[in-house]
């Protein structure tokens, strides 16, 4: 599956996603794919510092 391959511009979209948790900027309720893809990738061990 492409999605396990961690790419540039996936990066980038995880550490917008997270870092927006800081300014009270969380996706909406329509943003569904964002929401599940962005559960995934904070569930991979390489996330974790």
């Amino acid at each position: 599956m492409s999605a396990m391959i961690p790419r540039p511009h996936a990066l980038t979209a995880f550490v917008v996603v997270d870092f927006a948790k800081w300014v009270r900027a969380e996706p909406e309720e329509h943003h569904a794919d964002l929401k599940r893809w962005f559960a995934a990738a904070a569930a991979r061990p390489s996330t974790s510092a």
